[in-house]
């Protein structure tokens, strides 16, 4: 018989290891430290006022190019209205469309797909032994106290 050890450990993945810990800590509070000083500091940095460098001035050749507009698009020709005929032809009444039953359109339709299309079916499985059982399964379970 062979004896050996059984180890196993009792940290899950997810925790954290104290060390690593501890030098999270101490990174988060240094660099907390060191961005609170420059925020007390920087304020009180006084930096001489830009020197404004003299303006180039800009070649004649490209003064004009920036200058010179486009000529604007004429405007459209303003289109003479045509004079309308005032005599209209009177059309004939186009006579009403019969009314449709819809309802027997959405049963018709509803027979020929989903669950109507096996409605036989379904009935002969409501008689059935197997839906005898169920119905006294579910009663029993109702009548079970809950807890």
């Amino acid at each position: 018989m062979q004896l050996s050890q059984h180890y196993r450990s009792y940290e899950l993945p997810w925790e954290i290891d104290p060390e690593d810990q501890q030098r999270l800590r101490r990174l988060l509070t240094g660099g907390v430290l060191t961005l609170v000083l420059l925020g007390l500091i920087l304020p009180f940095v006084r930096l001489p006022p830009p020197v404004q460098s003299a303006v180039e001035e800009v070649p004649q050749r490209l003064a004009r190019l920036m200058v010179q507009e486009r000529p604007k698009p004429p405007p459209p020709p303003v289109a003479q209205a045509k004079p309308k005929p005032e005599a209209k032809p009177q059309a004939k009444p186009v006579p009403a469309p019969k009314p449709v039953d819809r309802t027997a359109q959405a049963r018709r339709k509803a027979q020929q797909s989903g669950l109507l299309k096996y409605q036989d079916d379904i009935q002969r499985l409501q008689g059935s032994e197997a839906a005898d059982i169920l119905r006294k399964v579910k009663a029993d379970i109702a009548a079970q106290p809950l807890g």
